[in-house]
């Protein structure tokens, strides 16, 4: 998880989800080991998934300024700067960054910078379950390139006006670590006949369309309600 404290957008943190960085571990004065140095590892590459939530974990994930002077000894955690990040990483992650699967540390430095997302295959619409011609729910994933998506338009059967979809404004403060990207219909412009066009776009511009990505509502007899995926056919380009 991820609190992009630094960022313009920190107050809706969640829109730099599906993003990848290149992160390396440091030493404590914030400085890059040398190949082959010890406490050296690979540099690893990960996608931001969801944005770290502050009011459940205030002394980490509520941006720069808190005094962490008592749990790490680097020169930059009593407070953190003004432009830092906090990374919650996975366990398999920690231990790649910190060699050989240990997690010896809890918190360790790191640097990172963007990275074009590897991914393979087509964008997939994550289809909420519950969704009809007047409200649906949906979240793009599996985006090349930048990795996240700044806007997505729907059109209906039938018409050929593309409709923004608004981020779901439905969820507590309490719970800011899900709303890392599910887009909703704005009041009152519906129905969407199906089939239901849709249109993406990237942060550098890029757009990707399809005119019939979602020909039907209700997931296959074999898929998980709750997890309805629908390959759209079309990529982002990887630059």
């Amino acid at each position: 998880m991820i609190v992009w404290s630094s960022l313009p957008g920190a107050l809706d943190n969640y829109l730099s989800c599906g993003e990848c960085i290149e992160l390396i571990q440091t030493k404590p004065d914030g400085t890059d080991y040398a190949v082959g140095e010890a406490g050296y590892t690979d540099p690893i590459t990960l996608e931001i998934v969801d944005s770290c939530p502050c009011s459940a974990n205030s002394k980490w994930c509520c941006g720069p300024g808190a005094d962490h002077c008592g749990e790490i000894d680097f020169k930059y955690g009593c407070p953190l700067p003004a432009d830092s990040i906090h990374l919650d990483l996975s366990d398999i992650a920690m231990g790649r960054l910190q060699g050989n699967g240990s997690l010896t540390n809890g918190v360790i430095p790191t640097r990172y910078k963007r990275v074009p997302c590897p991914k393979l295959g087509n964008v997939y619409i994550w289809l909420r379950n519950g969704g009809g011609p007047y409200y649906f729910a949906l979240t793009a994933v599996n985006t090349n390139g930048p990795g996240s998506v700044t806007k997505i338009e729907i059109k209906g059967a039938g018409t050929d006006t593309w409709v923004a979809l608004e981020h779901d404004p439905n969820y507590t403060s309490s719970r800011p670590q899900e709303r890392y990207g599910s887009w909703v219909i704005p009041q009152g412009s519906g129905p969407f006949n199906l089939p239901v066009g849709i249109r993406l776009t990237s942060p550098t511009g890029e757009q990707i369309v399809n005119e019939q990505a979602i020909k039907t509502f209700t997931p296959p007899a074999t898929a998980d309600p709750n997890f309805y995926y629908i390959d759209i056919g079309v990529q982002f380009s990887q630059n």
